[in-house]
C-alpha cells in the first residue's frame, strides 16, 4: 500500500523546516501548508491531525508566524486554527500561554484573530473546568483590547471576527458587557 498523501506532505514540511529559509523554501512551505489545510478539511481529520502533531510541533508552527511571507503567515494561521479546534481553553492556556501574548501583539490581523478565537472556547456551562474569569482576564487585558481596536480598524471580515468574540464574551460575562460598553 502506498504512503498516504498527507503523510508525504507532512514529511516534506518537516524537511523544509530543517532548510535555510530561502525564498524557494518559503514558497514550498506555503504550498505545502496550503495542501495540509485542504487535507485537514477533507479528512479523515483525526488521522491527519495526529500525523501532523506527531511530526510538526506547535512551536514550529508558531515560529512560522514570524515568516517574512504574508501568504505563509495566513496559511500557517489557518492550519494552526484547524489544529486548535479540538483543544479546550484550559489546555490552550496551560500549554500555549506564552504564545497568547505574542499572538495578540503580532502585526498580522489573522494571527490576532486566531488568538482572540481561543478565548471563545471557555464556556463554563459546557466545561466546568474552564475558568471563565481567567479567559476574561486575557480578553480584557491591555494587549487584547489593543488587538481588538486594531482589528476593528481593519476590513469588514476582521471587524466581523471581533464582533463575534465580543458578543460571545458579553454572553458569558456581565463584567465584559460593562467593560466593552465603556470602551
Amino acid at each position: 500500500m502506498s504512503e498516504k498523501e498527507y503523510v508525504k506532505n507532512i514529511k516534506l514540511i518537516c524537511e523544509l523546516l530543517q532548510s535555510d529559509p530561502t525564498p524557494g523554501v518559503i514558497l514550498k512551505l506555503r504550498e505545502s501548508f496550503e495542501t495540509l489545510s485542504k487535507q485537514l478539511k477533507a479528512g479523515p481529520f483525526l488521522e491527519v491531525f495526529e500525523a501532523t502533531l506527531s511530526n510538526i510541533p506547535f512551536s514550529a508552527l508558531f515560529s512560522l508566524l514570524a515568516a517574512p511571507d504574508n501568504k505563509l503567515i495566513v496559511t500557517v494561521a489557518e492550519v494552526t486554527g484547524q489544529l486548535l479546534k479540538p483543544v479546550t481553553w484550559p489546555m490552550v492556556h496551560q500549554t500555549f500561554e506564552e504564545y497568547i501574548i505574542q499572538g495578540l501583539a503580532h502585526p498580522h490581523p489573522v494571527v490576532k484573530a486566531l488568538v482572540l478565537r481561543q478565548f471563545l472556547k471557555c464556556e463554563q456551562k459546557a466545561d466546568p473546568l474552564c475558568d471563565i474569569g481567567m479567559a476574561m482576564d486575557y480578553l480584557l487585558s491591555e494587549e487584547s483590547v489593543s488587538a481588538i481596536k486594531t482589528l476593528l480598524a481593519g476590513n469588514e471580515s476582521q471587524r466581523f471576527r471581533v464582533y463575534d468574540v465580543v458578543a460571545a464574551a458579553i454572553k458569558d460575562s456581565d463584567s465584559s458587557f460593562e467593560f466593552f460598553r465603556q470602551e
